[in-house]
């Protein structure tokens, strides 16, 4: 009759050898206990020793290991590398929240369409888990939407054009003709009551929903002059890039084109001319057009269909043609 086990077993500590393809043996310290329902014993940790080199058994010459590096920290610190730019004024004794892993969680939530301080603070407590695991030195304390936003301000500071282009540029994926926006807007929620709401410029990839560069706008400046200086510091080769009618400017139009891509601008009578003939065209119709296929959006409820016409530029005057960069001809079409 087999003698009965003891309901609480003891644990057994055993050295395990596992000899490597390079002659290496590695070493592990195996903790187990005997499992009564799968009727063998049960692994509870593993702990690596060391290494012994080709042809050694002796314990006492282990070679110790590397540290392993956490899965997912490689990724991390390439992700947060352009972040490291940013010349960071605090003091650098007391910092809490380092710069690089608020900058990563900022774009992480934005991706979500979480941009307001509050919920940014919100996503950094919802993801904490997944995030300790990712970042390997990432803050036991929770973030407040104050501290989001004082650092928000601080990589505002500090090239935040160059800085979005570094981190995009692993995000985006190839596509043969993208779409690029180019559009400003008052950031009105970050005003206070003695101020002017500040002026973003913002270069956005549409199709991955992605910033590329972005620029804030003086008061005594214009977005068109920057429009022309922020695109040139991007690779839009092969893109398609679409404004609102204050870009649509003869030089805007050049630069576009000599960074060898192609330009959509919407028309308002701020060309006065252009804009007086290219509507004639369409209101008298007696030119042949091609209809664009029908797009049809839905938001939030309310279905909105678009019909796009498409006349040839070779309609317009020669003077007209000769300030417009590329205008599409009959033969482009």
């Amino acid at each position: 009759m087999p003698r009965p086990r003891s309901e609480t077993p003891k644990e057994h500590t055993s050295i395990i050898r596992a000899k490597r393809k390079d002659g290496w043996t590695y070493v592990q310290r195996v903790v187990s206990v005997y499992d009564p329902k799968i009727k063998n014993s049960k692994r509870l940790s593993t702990e690596y020793l060391g290494k012994l080199p080709p042809g050694e058994t002796d314990l006492e010459k282990l070679v110790p290991l590397e540290p392993r590096r956490r899965k997912g920290s490689l990724k991390a610190d390439k992700i947060s590398a352009p972040a490291k730019e940013v010349a960071d004024p605090r003091d650098q004794s007391r910092i809490i929240y380092p710069l690089d892993i608020v900058f990563c969680v900022i774009l992480l939530a934005a991706m979500e369409g979480k941009t307001s301080c509050t919920e940014i603070a919100e996503f950094w407590r919802q993801c904490r888990p997944l995030l300790s695991k990712t970042f390997p030195n990432f803050p036991d304390e929770e973030i407040s939407h104050d501290t989001v936003r004082r650092i928000t301000m601080i990589i505002g500071k500090d090239k935040n054009a160059a800085l979005i282009e570094r981190f995009v540029k692993m995000l985006r994926s190839k596509l043969s003709h993208p779409i690029i926006a180019v559009d400003g807007q008052a950031v009105r929620a970050s005003r206070n009551s003695a101020e002017h709401s500040p002026y973003v410029l913002n270069i956005m990839d549409a199709d991955n929903e992605l910033i590329l560069a972005q620029q804030v706008i003086g008061e005594k400046n214009n977005e068109i002059t920057h429009a022309t200086k922020l695109i040139s510091t991007l690779d839009i080769q092969g893109a398609i890039v679409t404004a609102d009618a204050l870009n649509t400017q003869t030089e805007f139009a050049a630069k576009i084109i000599a960074e060898k891509a192609d330009y959509c601008l919407a028309l308002k009578a701020n060309q006065d001319l252009t804009y007086e003939q290219v509507r004639g065209f369409f209101e008298l119709g007696t030119h042949d057009y091609k209809t664009a296929r029908p797009s049809v959006t839905d938001q939030s409820g309310k279905i909105t269909k678009r019909k796009t016409r498409v006349l040839p530029g070779s309609l317009l005057p020669k003077e007209i043609r000769d300030k417009w960069a590329s205008v599409l001809t009959a033969e482009s079409l």
